[in-house]
């Protein structure tokens, strides 16, 4: 499967895409390129708001706050 094609200017990516976190990764295989892909709530937000949401927003629309 592709790559996302938001996955350059991703603020999640990022910031989360080296960790080793088995819960960031497991959002960046699903989301950033795996099946959930047209699931992303970051991209929902930005078609939305017009600008991509905070670096934080994980790819489900949770804030990640545990890992600042």
């Amino acid at each position: 499967m592709a790559e996302c094609e938001k996955l350059p200017q991703c603020g999640f990516h990022q910031k989360y895409g080296s960790s080793r976190d088995i819960l960031c990764k497991g959002f960046l295989a699903m989301y950033c390129r795996g099946v959930k892909m047209s699931d992303c709530a970051r991209k929902k937000y930005f078609a939305e708001h017009g600008q991509a949401p905070i670096d934080e927003m994980a790819p489900n629309g949770y804030i990640l706050t545990f890992f600042a």
